[in-house]
């Protein structure tokens, strides 16, 4: 490609990777490469699930290891910059929610431990320019996103910039409502991937078993014994925040009790 053909787009850019993954290679999975390949090869595949079914939806990706940059400028013709801003971050919970509870083939069946696959990264808005066939990535937009995701501390969760959130105050109200985005303790937003999905369209039944799926997840998350502290403290943080969903939610407290299901079924034991 000629370098006068080279220049940054208006991209929506998100940097994520895989929480955990050093202990999955140098522990979990220490004499199972395949395993750590399954991983990554599904990570991947899960960038390209869409929510709304766009004709004209298409990611950019770049990855390394277990690093991901995602670039989003393909929109609908008629599709305000906002709306695509929306429409990722409704992606981005998807794809959290789809990784969270995705068994892999390798999984002993006699014993069905879920480990999940957890996510951290950050999403912003600006300048990029990604290449996929060289696949190099590289703008100020791409930089903004890797330092979100890099907050000190930060648990399992997709932050956004908060320049998106007051450019777009209407839509991320909006999106609040519906529980893809929430506000953190520590002040900064992040895609809601632990709420509880509005099911009207498929039945209650399916969205219980998803919610069984995480906090199967996220009880064997806390069992594991990592002698990691802040590892484990973002597992303790992804169950309470899960806890809080399904305790809260009057839609889903309403359909366990006309399905006969107690609500402890689907939350996660914090404690020792």
């Amino acid at each position: 490609m000629s370098t006068q053909n080279i220049s940054y787009s208006n991209t929506c850019v998100s940097y994520m990777d895989i929480q955990g993954f050093k202990e999955m290679v140098l522990k979990l999975y220490l004499d199972k490469p395949a395993a750590v390949h399954g991983i990554l090869k599904e990570f991947k595949r899960a960038q390209y699930l869409d929510p709304c079914d766009w004709t004209s939806w298409q990611p950019d990706i770049v990855s390394f290891s277990d690093s991901i940059v995602r670039g989003v400028t393909q929109r609908e013709p008629d599709c305000s910059y906002g709306q695509t801003v929306a429409h990722e971050l409704q992606a981005l919970r998807l794809i959290q929610q789809s990784l969270l509870i995705w068994r892999p083939s390798f999984a002993c069946e006699e014993e069905p431990v879920y480990y999940g696959i957890h996510l951290r990264g950050g999403l912003s808005a600006g300048g990029i320019y990604i290449d996929e066939a060289d696949n190099l990535a590289f703008g100020p937009a791409l930089i903004k996103a890797i330092e979100l995701e890099g907050v000190k501390g930060s648990p399992f969760r997709i932050v956004i910039d908060a320049e998106l959130i007051d450019l777009y105050p209407d839509t991320m109200k909006s999106l609040e409502s519906e529980s893809i985005i929430a506000l953190d303790k520590d002040g900064l937003w992040f895609v809601d991937y632990l709420s509880v999905n509005s099911y009207a369209d498929y039945g209650a039944l399916i969205e219980i078993q998803r919610l069984k799926k995480v906090c199967d997840v996220l009880q064997s998350n806390l069992s594991l014994g990592t002698k990691d502290k802040p590892l484990h403290q973002k597992y303790l943080w992804a169950a309470k925040r899960h806890n809080t969903a399904v305790t809260t939610s009057k839609q889903l407290k309403k359909s366990l009790s006309e399905e006969g299901i107690c609500l402890s079924w689907l939350t996660v034991q914090t404690e020792a």
